[in-house]
């Protein structure tokens, strides 16, 4: 089956990066169900993708992984200069090589994370997610594992700031 392709501005932006740069989870959803290409270059040369990353939307990129697996388009470098160590931490967890990240100018946290995911491998760099759920679970206990799961792309931004 093909996968639809529909630019829909002057930028050639396609729906799904559309999405993305609005947060717009509902739509990003169910064109991720229709299959929708991800990998659409806008008149920037940016996808759905990279979008996500530049932007710091870490809950759509984790749709998107979650869609279709990690982008190999340099994602990870894209994140890393733009300070999005949220978006870093889910990179790095599903399996980017820390490595695309020799030479770029990033801040401690994303360094570290990257060490970790050098010396340690991706699992851990998972578990430091997850602890980071576990945590803000045990801060406010009415918030239960859902909703806990499905947080806002900008609190993904302070997943490490405190843990060193």
């Amino acid at each position: 089956m093909r996968r639809p392709r529909l630019p829909i501005d002057e930028n050639k932006r396609g729906l799904a990066q559309v999405a993305v740069e609005d947060d717009n989870r509902d739509l990003l959803d169910l064109l991720l169900k229709y299959q929708v290409d991800l990998f659409v270059n806008d008149a920037n040369g940016l996808t759905a993708f990279s979008s996500a990353c530049a932007l710091g939307r870490a809950h759509c990129l984790r749709m998107m992984i979650r869609h279709c697996g990690i982008p190999r388009e340099g994602c990870l470098a894209i994140a890393a200069k733009n300070g999005r160590v949220g978006c870093v931490a889910l990179l790095l967890a599903h399996g980017s090589n820390p490595e695309e990240l020799e030479g770029v100018d990033v801040n401690p946290d994303i360094a570290r994370l990257a060490s970790i995911a050098r010396e340690s491998g991706t699992g851990k760099i998972y578990l430091i997610i997850r602890w980071e759920i576990l945590r803000r679970i045990s801060r406010n206990p009415k918030t239960d594992l859902a909703r806990a799961t499905n947080l806002p792309g900008d609190t993904w931004d302070h997943i490490v700031s405190y843990m060193y």
